[in-house]
């Protein structure tokens, strides 16, 4: 077998486990929570996730409050929300903070890097978050706000 025959088999060897690993997204939510303060339903698909409390601080200092708590693992989350359009939703970076979280002032998120954003025809906004990170995302309507931590983590 030449040089030539023997890469062209390499090349094609290697296509084809690169193809394997672009794999369809799994849509099926696998966590749904509706907010009290909004009446926002948010879902998550893609991943898989655990729910517990965390304290959130202010940036001013004052007392925490407590917050859902959200990891999702395993994949790219997509975080779906009822209800909300676009400029009713605030995704900031959360960092870690003595017992729980606060903002993380330093750089704000991205649109289009760490996470992608969609209007589905169905009215949902759908948002893939790209970036491994912790995020304090908030959603506002005429009934409420309602924020939560989410936590995006991946296995390397």
């Amino acid at each position: 077998m030449s040089k030539k025959h023997i890469l062209a088999v390499l090349a094609l060897v290697l296509s084809l486990l690169l193809c394997g690993c672009s794999g369809k997204s799994d849509l099926t939510p696998v966590w749904e929570k509706t907010f009290s303060s909004s009446g926002v339903t948010a879902t998550l698909a893609n991943c898989t996730v655990t729910e517990t409390t965390t304290d959130f601080w202010p940036e001013d200092g004052g007392t925490a409050q407590t917050l859902p708590l959200i990891t999702a693992a395993d994949g790219i989350p997509y975080l779906c929300l009822s209800g909300v359009e676009e400029e009713d939703v605030t995704v900031r970076f959360a960092a870690p903070h003595e017992t729980g979280y606060r903002l993380y002032d330093l750089m704000d998120p991205f649109p289009k890097t760490d996470y992608q954003i969609q209007e589905l025809s169905d009215g949902i906004l759908q948002l893939r978050m790209d970036t491994v990170y912790n995020f304090w995302i908030t959603v506002t309507t005429d009934q409420g706000s309602d924020s939560f931590v989410l936590i995006c983590s991946r296995k390397v």
